[in-house]
């Protein structure tokens, strides 16, 4: 009966053609072995010319098929649309416009499927959509059909695609990779991932290798233990188009765009650790911006800040270019208008400049002791504030800066309380360790599972 099926179905692929059905021929020979089986799909209806003839060879033979209807093609053929769905068959959505999603923001293409999702209800009342049709999923969660999110082509691992320049979406997934995970990458990138199972696309330039080997890729960590999987992405250009979509589709979509900086605000007291935090940022393959140096440096170079210090405080600066820190400091320290004039200054001009050098990084370190009263914390996805305790920070100054007891005492109560930073910032990294290097490792820890927070994973 199953054989007698298939047959039947395979005969209702010829309807598609132009020539009249013609009735099938008498059924071969059985062949020895397992049953086989069809699925049958029929896409871009409803049609008035073809879509009645299929739904007559299918019911002559018994069959059933999928009907993916454009949500733009059912208007004035509502009837046409509840037969098929009458007669047995299933229908799911080809999209409303039935344009190239992979060519659509994530926004347009998920507001494109849910008007088709809508024009089907006003038709067919209550349907059953699955999560993966118009967002992402979840963690651990799977499209209930091998088809949905065109997931049938991908590995059993849950699978991630990081977009962008290479060298930035290899850092990038370099600072996100667990223990478990394997990597898909171009053959260049693949020493940045020692200990994990990789698959190699081929060179970042040459798209024909990609093509080739990316279905090779995505199978290979199959039968592994591998627990998930992220992928280089390369550009939609020529064969780059078809890879990039194959990769997407796998993934479900969940995409991380490299090229976009993901900005980290680091701050705490002094003593606490942040040189070492910050290090360990660098580690998994981020850069650092000191605010205080690159302000520093603003001074220096920038006509618009030196115009604007001027403007309020007078002549502050030398013939030779450089700041009189003294004499700004006398204008600024004894008045708190003053000073909080100066800080205005300084935080509208800042900002710009620390984004522009954040572009071209795929992960930035902000390196800033006041990140949080400054209002700098707005330009970061998250805020860290490495705490350490009092009497371990009072030694660690003195040590580092050849400072008394009392001085280092003096220094630490007049900068922010732990309560401070943990009201304000996102996340606090305690510093319990012996040794910087000890912490540089928890810190390296610690960053990694707040990225893949920040990433979803």
């Amino acid at each position: 009966m199953r054989r007698r099926i298939a047959a039947a179905l395979l005969a209702a692929l010829l309807l598609t053609g132009c020539a009249p059905a013609a009735e099938p021929a008498a059924e071969p020979a059985e062949p020895a072995g397992e049953p086989v089986y069809m699925a049958l799909t029929f896409d871009d209806g409803p049609s008035p010319a073809w879509t009645p003839r299929l739904l007559e060879g299918l019911s002559r033979r018994g069959a059933r098929a999928t009907f993916f209807l454009v949500g733009s093609q059912i208007e004035g053929r509502e009837d046409l649309v509840r037969r098929i769905r009458q007669e047995g068959h299933q229908i799911g959505s080809h999209s409303f416009s039935h344009r190239a999603l992979t060519e659509l923001s994530t926004a347009d293409a998920l507001a494109d499927l849910e008007k088709c999702d809508r024009v089907l209800r006003q038709v067919l009342g209550e349907v059953a959509v699955d999560k993966a049709v118009t967002g992402l999923l979840a963690a651990g969660e799977r499209p209930r059909a091998p088809g949905m999110k065109y997931r049938h082509y991908a590995p059993h691992a849950p699978v991630t695609v990081v977009t962008g320049e290479p060298e930035r979406s290899a850092r990038r997934i370099q600072g996100l990779l667990s223990d478990t995970a394997g990597v898909i990458c171009f053959d260049e990138y693949a020493p940045l991932f020692p200990g994990h199972i990789i698959h190699k696309l081929g060179p970042a330039a040459d798209k024909s290798a990609q093509a080739r080997h990316v279905f090779d890729a995505l199978r290979t960590f199959d039968g592994t233990d591998v627990t998930e999987i992220f992928a280089q992405c390369p550009d939609d250009g020529g064969l780059g188009l078809a890879v990039a979509n194959r990769l997407k589709k796998a993934a479900g979509f969940h995409l991380i765009d490299a090229d976009r900086p993901l900005i980290v605000g680091l701050t705490g007291g002094t003593g606490a650790g942040k040189t070492s935090a910050l290090a360990a940022l660098e580690d998994l393959g981020g850069t650092v911006l000191d605010c205080d140096a690159v302000y520093h440096q603003m001074l220096r170079t920038d006509p618009a800040l030196r115009e604007a210090i001027t403007a309020a405080f007078g002549p502050v600066f030398c013939p030779d270019g450089s700041l009189d820190r003294q004499k700004l400091g006398t204008l600024v320290f004894s008045d708190h208008a003053a000073l909080d004039r100066l800080n205005a200054i300084v935080y509208e001009y800042l900002p710009p400049e620390l984004l522009r050098r954040a572009q071209g990084h795929t992960l930035v370190g902000l390196d800033a002791i006041s990140l949080m009263e400054s209002g700098l914390g707005r330009l970061c996805a998250c805020t860290v504030a490495v705490l350490a305790p009092a009497e371990d920070r009072v030694r660690r100054i003195m040590a580092r800066d050849g400072i008394s007891e009392d001085y280092a005492r003096l220094r630490i109560s007049a900068q922010p309380s732990d309560a401070f930073y943990r009201e304000r910032c996102s996340h606090i990294l305690e510093n319990n360790c012996a040794t910087p290097a000890q912490f540089r490792e928890q810190a390296r820890i610690f960053f990694r599972s707040m990225l893949r927070e920040i990433e979803h994973l």
